[in-house]
């Protein structure tokens, strides 16, 4: 369900402008830093985000750059002193749609380098030798693309999209911040010159005085002017996505999320949804076959991350996995308040588009796609609305009701209890309701599950796997796989200490 608070937005079409220190208040100084200390309490993943839009058109080993920040859930940078400590480095690859999916483009090489100085940057940019951040929430690089050393230019158009991510050696750091990639696109790569004879290691005139053709040389100098219509505003993005990498066999795939911040709460991804993925994710990894014929519901979607995620999870599964096949694929309904609706849609058809048609020679493929694809739902839902609830159990009962990042506001939390009620039916429903403290004070926790006592029993999630063999591997970090990591590495040595971000997973089981 749509959040009622919303994001402080900007209205032109560039995204939000953050700010690495607290508004400067010549009254009360005190009173603004306890309440900006308040909104980023338990706030531990930080997220990369554009500070502005950035170049759509590409040409071969053109230098484009991409102004970023560090934000917590909340859009908000990190507190002052915690600014001061903060030092992220980025690299970059490249994503393409191939077949069914993402995949990484193999046929380029991304270079990078620190933010050059130039005359687009912002007032009190600080510019370093990081290719990232440092000491800093405002930050960024510079990249360019090149063919891989045995392949040739493909003079054709054609979309790509840039995936920035923490360098693994840091990442894999037990001091280094916790930062979820962003995925900017789609970029077009065009150039229609004659490329005969051309040297992949060479630069465009344009950067010939600033760019050493040696991929080992200091950084550019200064750039002090371009060629007109060379950052024409139509060719400008700020269209941003989160990507879930997932290993099938030898292939790694990716999920990309579209995310739109100007929309408020339903158009990002809160913590609470990292973390139920990356947990029904790793279990479907096991065995496919955990959600053959179930009916599983995500109340108040967002974007639709779990939802979308573990359909495509599913199918892709599926259809590698012979042994898996005899059951019926999931029921997954996806619901939220009607304005939400487009986003959820948009995301869905990005990572499973409707099947192709076929010919008869294909018979056998269209079978397979057949008994490999959920039955996904997209729908409105009121809370507190009966009528919209009996909408979505009336063909069949709810089996899993994953509720995430939906407890926060205490004159919703009578609707929200009233929602689970209409939906759930006893001895079949199980509500897995993620919770992360944010804005309810502990009365009004308490209130809530009191009332969920009366219907419901509750537990926390285990550490180790129950009857479904879902679990919370506590000795891994909360949504390690969308950082990066492997999907099939469930859990860190026992010696590395949990990094955790206060989400805690309750089991409702309706009586």
């Amino acid at each position: 369900m749509v959040k009622s608070i919303t994001a402080t937005i900007c209205k032109n079409t560039l995204p939000p402008r953050y700010y690495s220190a607290i508004p400067g208040k010549d009254f009360n100084e005190d009173y603004y830093k306890h309440f900006y200390s308040q909104l980023n309490y338990n706030q531990m993943l930080y997220r990369i985000v554009l500070q502005r839009s950035t170049q759509k058109v590409l040409r071969w080993a053109q230098w484009s750059r991409v102004d970023l920040c560090l934000v917590n859930e909340m859009g908000l940078p990190s507190c002052q002193n915690i600014s001061a400590n903060i030092q992220v480095q980025l690299s970059c690859k490249l994503l393409t749609r191939r077949n069914d999916s993402f995949v990484e483009d193999a046929r380029y090489q991304v270079d990078t380098q620190p933010l050059q100085d130039d005359e687009w940057g912002y007032d009190g940019q600080r510019l370093a030798n990081t290719i990232g951040f440092d000491q800093s929430n405002r930050g960024g690089l510079q990249f360019r693309i090149r063919p891989s050393a045995n392949d040739k230019l493909d003079p054709r158009s054609h979309n790509v999209y840039l995936y920035i991510f923490q360098s693994h050696a840091e990442r894999d750091s037990l001091t280094a911040s916790k930062v979820l990639p962003l995925v900017i696109g789609p970029l077009v790569i065009n150039d229609h010159k004659d490329h005969s004879g051309f040297d992949p290691f060479s630069v465009p005139s344009m950067w010939s005085d600033v760019v050493s053709k040696n991929l080992a040389a200091q950084p550019a100098a200064a750039i002090t002017s371009v060629n007109e219509g060379f950052w024409d505003q139509k060719q400008e993005t700020n269209r941003s996505y989160r990507a879930y990498p997932f290993r099938c066999g030898q292939d790694e795939r990716y999920i990309l999320l579209e995310e739109n911040w100007r929309s408020g709460m339903p158009g990002k991804i809160w913590d609470g949804a990292l973390v139920i993925t990356d947990i029904f994710a790793k279990r479907l990894a096991k065995d496919p076959s955990f959600l053959d014929n179930v009916h599983i519901m995500d109340l108040s979607a967002g974007l639709g991350c779990f939802g979308v995620a573990i359909s495509f999870i599913y199918q892709i599964l599926r259809r590698h996995n012979s042994v898996s096949r005899h059951g019926t694929p999931p029921s997954v309904t996806l619901t939220d308040l009607q304005e939400a609706l487009p986003l959820i849609r948009r995301n869905y058809q990005l990572n499973m588009p409707p099947a192709k048609t076929l010919d008869q020679n294909n018979q056998q493929q269209q079978s397979l796609q057949a008994v490999s694809h959920p039955f996904v739902s997209i729908t409105p839902l009121r809370w507190g609305m009966q009528c919209d609830s009996q909408k979505v159990t009336a063909w069949k009962p709810i089996d899993y009701i994953i509720a995430s990042d939906v407890l926060y506001d205490p004159s919703k939390t009578s609707a929200l209890l009233q929602t689970l009620i209409h939906l759930s039916s006893p001895g079949v429903t199980t509500v897995y309701l993620v919770y992360k403290k944010r804005a309810l004070k502990r009365e009004e926790e308490e209130a809530f599950f009191m009332g969920c006592r009366q219907y419901f029993d509750l537990s926390v999630m285990p550490e180790y796997p129950n009857e479904t063999g879902l679990c919370r591997d506590e000795s891994s970090v909360d949504g390690s796989t969308w950082l990066g990591c492997d999907i099939e590495n469930t859990s860190t040595p026992h010696s590395i200490q949990a990094t955790q971000f206060g989400v805690v997973v309750y089991l409702m089981k309706r009586r």
